[in-house]
């Protein structure tokens, strides 16, 4: 069954930020980059370059903007957001790859699976393609993560770190 996941731009820019956007190749079998996604990542600093990096990545698409499901629209999230989970729930067996919070909830009402960064890093210290996550997570925040000490320290010591 392929792994295939719909990312939105803080985990592309994060990643992209710490030269980490192989994780998600190395984690998913498809990765679908909505155009609207992309657009807010390349406003970015170094925005043309994660872009580029994700697409580069064996199994990764470029999807053209869908229409925004009234269940999605309801939460008035911004466009990449909405793109992301509208997309997700067209995709049979798809995930959304989101950090926003909002987005997140929508992502749970609507019972669409989902994954953030800090879950990306969790993964692939688990499969051995990281050695540790502590410092990868300390550079994430460095870089913008905003995610709570809580929730850090549990995938810490989830991993025994």
């Amino acid at each position: 069954m392929p792994r295939r996941w719909v990312v939105n731009a803080s985990p592309l820019i994060l990643l992209g930020k710490i030269r980490r956007i192989s994780l998600l190749g190395d984690l998913a079998d498809e990765i679908w980059l909505p155009a609207k996604v992309a657009a807010e990542v390349r406003v970015q600093p170094d925005g043309e370059t994660s872009v580029k990096s994700a697409l580069d990545l064996l199994g990764c698409r470029m999807q053209p903007d869908v229409e925004i499901s009234d269940e999605v629209a309801n939460w008035d999230l911004g466009p990449g957001e909405s793109q992301v989970l509208s997309l997700t729930g067209r995709i049979p067996e798809s995930r959304a790859v989101v950090d926003d919070l909002a987005a997140r909830r929508c992502a749970h009402s609507l019972s669409l699976p989902i994954i953030g960064t800090l879950g990306v890093v969790f993964r692939a210290t688990r499969l051995g393609l990281l050695p540790a996550a502590r410092p990868v997570i300390d550079e994430l925040r460095k870089k913008g993560l905003y995610a709570s000490e809580t929730l850090i320290n549990e995938v810490l010591a989830r991993l025994g770190e």
